[in-house]
């Protein structure tokens, strides 16, 4: 957020884009909390079935408008290759496995860990040879560091 920049952060300049994501972490804060109090034995798999069918009604609701005009035979297969993966591992299987984490070790925890991945994105973007890591992201990663701890304590 803030791309890096101290004056911005300090400022609270936020664009469209900081925003959004704001907002996404303040629902899977949320989220993760919910899954919690509402937790009541059943099957992971069955839950992590249904927190998808309604994320995707939700996604669908909200590009109601612009689904129908979209050209989806101009759309090349190697796209719809990608789409399938993050539908499958970035998906499917993170909420699985973030509904295991809170189930088992908790919430709060759970909320902790996932300050990480920001940092392990970067990391394998890096591994991979597909981002270069900059000095300006490193403020955010010690304070995402000092932040797990601080609520791991709590």
């Amino acid at each position: 957020m803030f791309r890096g920049d101290y004056q911005a952060a300090m400022a609270l300049d936020f664009n469209y884009g900081d925003l959004v994501f704001f907002i996404g972490c303040l629902v899977m804060a949320g989220y993760n909390f919910l899954v919690k109090k509402l937790y009541a034995g059943e099957p992971m798999e069955l839950m992590t079935f249904w927190v998808l069918v309604s994320g995707a009604g939700w996604l669908l609701l909200a590009s109601w408008g612009q689904i129908f005009t979209i050209e989806w035979q101009s759309i090349g297969n190697e796209v719809y290759l990608w789409i399938l993966y993050l539908s499958f591992f970035s998906t499917l299987v993170t909420f699985f496995l973030q509904q295991m984490g809170i189930v088992k070790i908790g919430a709060t925890n759970a909320v902790a860990y996932s300050f990480l991945t920001p940092a392990f994105a970067l990391l394998l973007s890096i591994l991979f040879g597909i981002g270069v890591f900059e000095l300006a992201v490193l403020p955010g990663i010690v304070l995402v560091i000092v932040a797990m701890f601080i609520i791991q304590r709590t």
